[in-house]
């Protein structure tokens, strides 16, 4: 696999990430003014039908009101219109060609908008949504069209691949702070090629799991195969989209399935995340009132891949052949971190690492007997240090090298 050549791969630092970023702003600045504006009208209209009989004038009061919030949306249409057309130039003079590699503040924040709103960006076709990507520790793209092209790679290079899938809001970049890179400790003690994967976290976690079976399937297709073995590592919701991609891969008979030895979680909310119920919560709190109800569409504006947090992924019951798969099931590998002194700790699973519970971090249930699943707990620890933690690295490290030391590898050499 090879990075984007130096002159197709723009520097995202200048002209290009303004331009990015004017055009999107512009475009969720417009989507945002139509929905306060239904907002405003809803609530308008619910006040006026309500107390219709103390208004002598409810009769003439309601079309003028319509036409009013209609000459709102219109000239608010037409302002967005000229303005977006008035930016348009910046996507000739600075273009965004979706291979740019990003500077740290700016993915940072877009990264952080795609988990707050990322399935709607996308829906809208807004510049700012992201789409999946393999990247390098550098953060280069990888181009996947490339690697199909090239020849068989050559007996000398890993053939072991690691593949590292962020969380919600975040992105490739947060495995790489506190002066560590789980990427690079893993490429140098594994002697394995690690490949970091870039999503909008905002979209549904089926659907990212589903994006991410297919472009590993590609990568199985091509003469250039990059690996005899897989291994996913994934952080928070990472971990439940690369189940998803197995459970799609297994449940399609997609070939890649036949390499993938082992999956990591960590932090992984596979029961769901106390903060994402709080959204659904009020959602429903706010539908209580007939004054409120026209409000629920701001709670409802999270992203689905939030929502998806409510109640996590639940493991597939049964075992492989109960569900039409067949061949091995990988080993899981299910990483824990609590604020408590000890595992066992009271706060496990009342504050657990502040994001997730130790319960639901640690899930083996639904079948979890008939898999290959290690649980381990690591006290003293947030969500956040589970991606930087040396006992945690250290423990992922061991596991992953007792298994290639125990474990034949998965050959691809007789695809169909």
């Amino acid at each position: 696999m090879s990075r984007m050549p130096p002159d197709k791969t723009r520097d995202a630092s200048g002209w290009a990430t303004a331009g990015l970023w004017l055009r999107g702003t512009i475009d969720l600045a417009g989507d945002i003014y139509r929905g306060t504006v239904d907002i405003v009208e809803n609530t308008h209209s619910t006040i006026s039908e309500r107390h219709r009989g103390l208004n002598p004038a409810a009769g003439i009061e309601a079309p003028i009101r319509r036409l009013v919030y209609r000459q709102v949306r219109d000239i608010g249409a037409l302002s967005f219109a000229l303005t977006r057309a008035g930016a348009a130039p910046s996507a000739r003079l600075a273009p965004w060609n979706g291979q740019a590699r990003a500077a740290d503040l700016s993915l940072h924040l877009q990264s952080a908008l795609n988990g707050v709103c990322g399935d709607h960006l996308a829906r809208r076709g807004n510049a700012l949504a992201l789409d999946m990507t393999f990247v390098d520790a550098a953060g280069h793209v990888l181009d996947l069209a490339e690697a199909a092209a090239r020849p068989q790679a050559s007996a000398g290079e890993p053939d072991h691949l690691v593949i590292l899938i962020h969380g919600l809001g975040m992105n490739d970049r947060h495995w790489q702070a506190r002066n560590t890179d789980m990427g690079a400790r893993l490429a140098g003690d594994l002697g394995a090629a690690v490949w970091r994967l870039r999503y909008n976290t905002g979209q549904a976690i089926l659907d990212n799991g589903r994006a991410l079976a297919e472009r590993l399937e590609q990568l199985w297709l091509a003469d250039e195969r990059p690996a005899r073995t897989i291994t996913l590592v994934g952080h928070s919701m990472g971990g439940l989209v690369a189940r998803c991609a197995l459970e799609y891969a297994q449940a399609s008979g997609l070939g890649w399935v036949g390499c993938l030895d082992a999956v990591v979680c960590l932090g992984s909310p596979h029961r769901g995340a106390p903060l994402a119920r709080l959204g659904h919560l009020l959602a429903r709190g706010l539908n209580w009132s007939a004054y409120s109800r026209s409000f629920v569409s701001l709670v409802d504006a999270r992203s689905a891949g939030i929502k998806d947090l409510r109640d996590g992924v639940a493991w597939p019951a049964g075992d492989a052949t109960e569900n039409g798969h067949t061949g091995d099931l990988p080993g899981y590998l299910l990483i824990a971190a609590t604020l408590g002194v000890e595992d066992d700790d009271p706060l496990a699973d009342t504050l657990g690492d502040l994001l997730v519970g130790v319960s639901s971090a640690a899930d083996a249930r639904s079948g979890a007997s008939r898999r290959d699943v290690a649980l381990e707990v690591f006290p003293r620890l947030n969500h956040f240090d589970l991606l930087y933690d040396d006992a945690v690295y250290g423990h992922i490290r061991d596991w992953l090298v007792a298994r290639q030391d125990v474990k034949p590898l998965n050959a691809l050499n007789n695809k169909e």
